[in-house]
């Protein structure tokens, strides 16, 4: 009988443990993070009509997004006014500020110019009529989720160009996996303010997204702007707002850095919401100018 009862115990312990593999097997597939929540939204056949942007949290949103593009478009107003009254300064020593054209320095502060943009009679600065940034850059947030990007940024003395980027995230999931999900966009963009100090962008292009199953598109339209203050910091802000797929999409992203010759450091912060899913967290990273 002793037996026959230590059996019953092993068999026991024995169906326990299968019931248990059992058991994290079937829930493995739910253990899905934030990512995960973007590519059932994405793929999900009770879209809203509209767009189907999933759960918001517009309180939440509201004061961060309003204050962050108040900020930028006051600064488009007060670049505006800076590019007038540097062309206006030079009217005392210039026949013809109609016929005065800008240039790009090499990089910012280059030559010990005040800036990037230099006039296009100037012997001295080594000069060129475009310009093109390179950045790579990480982020965290220091909860599961990391991010490395890449962006190329293409701007001419006409006011045209173009830039795309390129963001990879990452999550740790709790059943000790991971998940990816791709997201980019390309935009043509137009210089709307300009002086030595700042430049303004506003552009329109395509963002593309994909989460390992398909490919997503939609609409994006951004705003930029570069500011060089003093020698050798730069600041930088990005806002992008369309959509992905039947989803809504809103990117925005600033940074500082410090120049040592053409190289740029920088730390900031970045924040994107797809849908009703926010990925968000401290990044850092380099700048090329060329």
């Amino acid at each position: 009988m002793g037996t026959s009862c230590v059996k019953t115990v092993r068999v026991s312990r024995r169906t326990l443990a299968a019931l248990t593999v059992v058991a994290m097997l079937l829930a493995a597939p739910v253990m899905g993070g934030r990512l995960d929540s973007i590519r059932e939204d994405l793929s999900s056949d009770d879209r809203r009509s509209g767009g189907g942007h999933g759960h918001h949290d517009h309180d939440d949103d509201d004061s961060f997004l309003g204050s962050l593009l108040g900020a930028m478009i006051s600064g488009v107003f007060e670049g505006a006014a800076e590019s007038s009254h540097h062309e206006a300064a030079y009217a005392d020593s210039y026949e013809s500020v109609a016929n005065w054209e800008v240039i790009f320095a090499p990089y910012p502060y280059a030559d010990g110019i005040d800036g990037y943009l230099v006039r296009d009679d100037c012997n001295t600065c080594n000069a060129k009529t475009w310009s093109g940034q390179v950045m790579f850059q990480y982020g965290d947030d220091f909860d599961g989720l990391s991010r490395w990007g890449g962006e190329l940024s293409i701007d001419t003395t006409r006011g045209w160009g173009f830039d795309t980027e390129w963001h990879a995230y990452s999550e740790r999931l709790a059943g000790g996996g991971h998940d990816r999900l791709d997201v980019g966009d390309f935009n043509l963009l137009y210089r709307i303010a300009e002086s030595p100090r700042a430049q303004w962008h506003i552009g329109l292009g395509m963002n593309w997204l994909d989460d390992g199953v398909t490919d997503h598109y939609g609409l994006n339209f951004t705003l930029k702007a570069d500011f060089f203050p003093v020698d050798p910091v730069v600041l930088s802000g990005e806002l992008d707002w369309g959509g992905i797929g039947s989803l809504e999409q809103f990117h925005g992203s600033f940074s500082a850095g410090l120049l040592l010759r053409r190289w740029e450091i920088f730390a900031g912060y970045d924040y994107r919401k797809i849908g009703g899913t926010r990925l968000f967290g401290p990044m850092f990273g380099a700048r090329v100018w060329f």
